[in-house]
């Protein structure tokens, strides 16, 4: 029927607009032409309207008005409205006029107002080179939200003045701003420089000191596009030691003021910055301050545990990045067991190893976000007893090896003294290098070394660092006794600790076991021993820029 198709036809859309368009389509209207008299009872009509149907074959016919609303369903306001604002608008089609900001030209000066404000702002550097530094800006700590709209406020006229809610929504969504931290750890050479360049008046100098600045940057980010730069003919190694954790870990207010024994982690990455982090590329060394110092043999036995049982499937060279402590990482007792390895234990296709060292203070590497991870978990433990309690935590992060257990810890100090020179007859400074590298002579009877204090460029020249007459492979893996002997002050700090807490016959307590083992083999020491430390036979190191060339 023609009825049913007009209908259908309007409710094919369930767009206002378009349906109030096809009103206009089918309507008219048209100035009164004939007035008739009126008691002023109500206003008279100004306009007159006609309303159209249209049949199948396309002709229209006029229809009435209550005609016209029964056939669409329509009530009489909404078909009135749209001839009226059709005819006030001049003619113009249907166009939407619901909602829409309707404060916007309102604000407008208040906002353009309030970012001119924001972007005057001075933001901070970040220290570390991270992906993110790149687009996320720093205000000072100093600073929050309500401080920065109270000093925008004062800064303007009345009439220009916002609330904090609408300061807070301008810069949260127009600007990458975040109240930076308080730093820690800072690099020394970067906090020399912007105190001189605080105080330095003589503008030549004070460009030099800038120009420094600027090439002291340029190094620490080299560090990190090599370190972030995948390589697939290589196997990457990244690694470094968790800060000591303690045992007993608990909340007195004594374990303060209080020695305790401490449980060391040395966690070795395979996979450069961009890795993802899992439990089969992140592997956890763990030990006790009882079992074995934490110095260079020990690092090195873990690092050397862990190429043993790497897989080099199609890799032809090893590269390591570490950061540059002396005692663990940056020593010669690491390079002697690196050539060791190199020269006895390392697949054929392996030709070369290479260890890169970040910038001093510039040392944020693949580790510490681990360190991080574990650092989030202890957050909710206010007491821990065993070991095995932090190495479940551990485990959540990576794959835990246990030193001294399941990896052998050798004396390479005592071995790489027999067979490698002193770093100082060495033919390059070993401190200021940032990259040593390990090959293989031509012949292959041994190993050559070289040195580089640049991350780009290569000066230096292979050459032999061991003895006369002697060579990496005549080092002997001479495993170490497990067992340190710890001053008799910690042994009594600890167990006055574990008296305050648990009571005075703690050592009955199942829980508590290893520390009354650990007293007694400790108390039946007859001899009393230091604490052993090693420097890694390097001195401490000294930063020297003008030295160094990117």
């Amino acid at each position: 029927m023609d009825i049913t198709k007009f209908h259908s036809v309007f409710y094919s859309s369930k767009d206002k607009i378009q349906q109030d368009n096809f009103i206009l389509k089918h309507t008219r209207s048209e100035p009164k032409k004939r007035h008739r008299p009126t008691d002023n009872s109500r206003s008279g009509k100004d306009l007159t309207y006609f309303y159209f149907f249209r049949k199948r074959d396309g002709s229209q016919i006029r229809i009435c008005r209550d005609a016209f609303l029964k056939i669409l369903g329509l009530k009489k306001d909404r078909v009135l409205g749209v001839m009226k604002r059709h005819h006030t608008s001049g003619g113009k089609i249907a166009t939407e006029t619901r909602g829409g900001d309707r404060k916007l030209e309102k604000y407008a000066e208040k906002k353009a107002k309030v970012m001119e404000f924001v972007q005057e702002l001075k933001v901070l550097e970040s220290h570390y080179n991270r992906h993110r530094a790149t687009y996320r800006k720093y205000l000072s700590p100093d600073l929050n939200i309500k401080m920065l709209c109270e000093m925008y406020n004062n800064s303007v006229d009345e009439e220009l003045k916002v609330k904090e809610s609408y300061f807070r929504d301008v810069i949260t969504t127009h600007f990458n701003f975040g109240f930076g931290s308080p730093k820690t750890d800072a690099c020394l050479t970067c906090l020399y420089l912007d105190e001189q360049l605080k105080v330095e008046k003589n503008i030549e100098k004070k460009q030099m000191l800038e120009t420094q600045k600027q090439v002291h940057k340029l190094k620490a980010d080299a560090f990190y596009e090599i370190l972030k730069t995948a390589d697939d003919e290589a196997v990457v190694l990244t690694f470094d030691c968790q800060k000591n954790l303690l045992l007993p870990r608990v909340p007195d207010q004594l374990a303060y003021f209080s020695r305790q024994y401490s449980f060391y982690n040395f966690t070795v990455i395979n996979g450069h910055s961009k890795t993802k982090l899992t439990k089969e590329n992140v592997h956890c060394y763990t030990w006790c301050e009882s079992d074995f110092p934490k110095n260079s043999s020990s690092i090195a036995s873990c690092l050397y545990h862990r190429l043993l049982n790497e897989s080099f499937n199609g890799k032809t060279k090893v590269k390591c990045f570490a950061d540059g402590c002396g005692g663990q990482n940056k020593n010669t007792i690491l390079i002697a067991m690196l050539a060791k390895w190199l020269m006895s234990d390392a697949p054929k296709q392996i030709s070369s190893i290479e260890i890169t060292f970040p910038m001093v203070g510039h040392s944020f590497l693949p580790p510490d976000r681990v360190f991080g991870l574990i650092e989030k978990n202890l957050r909710k433990k206010d007491t821990i007893l065993k070991p095995e309690q932090y190495e479940e935590i551990l485990a959540k992060h990576g794959t835990v090896h246990k030193v001294g257990v399941t990896v052998p810890v050798y004396d390479f100090k005592s071995e790489s003294e027999k067979v490698q020179k002193k770093p100082g007859n060495w033919h390059f400074r070993f401190n200021p290098s940032k990259r040593i590298i390990l090959k293989k002579n031509k012949d292959k009877t041994a190993v050559v070394v070289k040195g580089e204090v640049a991350y780009r460029t290569d000066t230096c020249t292979f050459r032999q660092v061991t003895k006369p007459n002697h060579t990496h492979q005549n080092m002997m893996l001479i495993e170490m006794e497990k067992g340190v002997s710890l001053k008799p002050l910690k042994i009594r700090d600890v167990a006055k600790l574990l008296s305050k807490h648990f009571g005075d016959d703690w050592r009955k307590l199942e829980s508590l076991q290893f520390y009354f083992q650990l007293e007694k083999i400790q108390n039946g020491n007859a001899e009393e021993t230091p604490e052993e430390v090693d420097d890694g036979e390097v001195v401490e190191e000294i930063e020297d820029d003008n030295l160094e060339v990117v």
